[in-house]
C-alpha cells in the first residue's frame, strides 16, 4: 500500500508545475536561466621561450608566478632537462646563461616580438639574468624578475607577457 501511495505522489510531482487557472487556461511556468557573465581577459597574454640553436635538444619548461619580494616583480621558475644528454658530451659542463623577462603589452610597440637576448636588452623591459652550470641532469631553478633602475616596473594588474632566454654563457 505504501508503494502505491509513493508512486501516486511521484506521478503528481512529475506531472509538472502548471496548473489551470480559474478560467481553464494553463499558465506557463517560469524557467530560470543563467545569465552569462563576461570573463576577465587573462593577464598573461603570451609565454615566450628563446632557446639558442646551440642548445637545441635541451628540454625547457617554465612558468611565472606573481610573487616577487617587491611590487612589480614576478618569479619565473624553470626546469632544464639534460638528463638524457641531449646537449654536450658525457661529463661535460655546460655554462648556461638564463635571462627571464616580462613586459606590459601596452608599454612596447605593437609589433614587438623578441627572438633573441639582444632584443630583450634593447627593449628597456624588466629582466634578470642568472648563470648556471649544467651537466647531464635535471636542473630546477628560479629567477625573480624586477625592473633595473631607469626602467618602468611591470604592472601585474595589466596584461603582460613573460619569457626566458636560454643561451650558452659568454
Amino acid at each position: 500500500m505504501k508503494w502505491i501511495l509513493c508512486a501516486i505522489a511521484l506521478l503528481a510531482l512529475a506531472a509538472g508545475c502548471s496548473a489551470p487557472s480559474p478560467d481553464g487556461a494553463v499558465e506557463p511556468t517560469a524557467t530560470a536561466t543563467a545569465t552569462p557573465t563576461a570573463e576577465p581577459a587573462p593577464l598573461v597574454t603570451e609565454k615566450i621561450l628563446i632557446l639558442d640553436p646551440a642548445l637545441e635538444g635541451l628540454a625547457v619548461t617554465f612558468e611565472a608566478v606573481e610573487a616577487g619580494r617587491c611590487a612589480g616583480t614576478i618569479t619565473v621558475t624553470y626546469t632544464l632537462d639534460n638528463a638524457k644528454g641531449w646537449v654536450g658530451a658525457p661529463g661535460e659542463r655546460l655554462d648556461i646563461m638564463l635571462t627571464a623577462f616580462a613586459y606590459n603589452v601596452d608599454r612596447v610597440p605593437a609589433d614587438f616580438d623578441p627572438t633573441s637576448y639582444q632584443d630583450v636588452m634593447d627593449a628597456d623591459i624588466p629582466y634578470q639574468s642568472s648563470r648556471i652550470a649544467l651537466y647531464r641532469t635535471v636542473y630546477p631553478g628560479r629567477i625573480e624578475v624586477g625592473a633595473p633602475a631607469g626602467i618602468d616596473p611591470l604592472d601585474i594588474n595589466r596584461p603582460y607577457n613573460y619569457g626566458l632566454v636560454v643561451r650558452p654563457a659568454p
